[in-house]
């Protein structure tokens, strides 16, 4: 409560939207170490002639990048006005 009559207040928000925003940028940090194993990975079955290795690599690859994606999205979210608080 915020001491006032009629004035709740929810902190929770603010700790969520930041906590959202920390995921965020862990996400991205994980997509780029997933991109990159995954392009080592494609690489090795280049070297190695192992189409499955190749697969693999790429598919770890676009996993990667797709994580990047998401994390990129949770760290917008912080930009986005609170439609519900009319702010």
């Amino acid at each position: 409560m915020s001491g006032v009559p009629g004035v709740r207040t929810f902190p929770c928000i603010v700790f969520e939207r930041s906590s959202i925003v920390d995921e965020g940028r862990s996400e991205q940090i994980k997509g780029e170490g997933e991109e990159l194993k995954g392009k080592a990975k494609e690489s090795w079955g280049d070297l190695t002639g192992s189409e499955s290795t190749q697969a693999e690599g790429k598919a770890e690859e676009l996993k990667g990048k797709a994580r990047k994606k998401i994390g990129e999205a949770r760290e917008n979210l912080e930009d986005e006005p609170d439609r519900e608080q009319g702010y």
